[in-house]
């Protein structure tokens, strides 16, 4: 896969600014598009959110609701990720 700009190395901008453009492509959830700012682009992001601490937004439910959790997912109502606690 070719990346696109900007490239590395990446200053403090440009470095948000591919976090953004990779964030636009997989928020249209076209799967055309999420794989235009997969692989590579995933790779400076995950990069980009470890250097600067950045932490997932997420949905915790204990494992005892995951029918509910589940629920909530595939409704689309569900505003992070679902993740399970035990």
């Amino acid at each position: 896969m070719t990346s696109r700009p900007p490239l590395p190395p990446f200053t403090q901008e440009t470095a948000v600014l591919k976090v953004r453009l990779a964030e636009d492509g997989w928020n249209t959830r076209d799967p055309e598009k999420v794989s235009l700012a997969y692989s590579v682009d995933s790779d400076d992001t995950l990069r980009f959110a470890e250097l600067r601490g950045v932490r997932a937004m997420i949905e915790t439910y204990p494992l005892d609701k995951a029918p509910e959790a589940y629920a909530r997912m595939m409704s689309g109502k569900a505003e992070f990720r679902v993740v399970l606690t035990m």
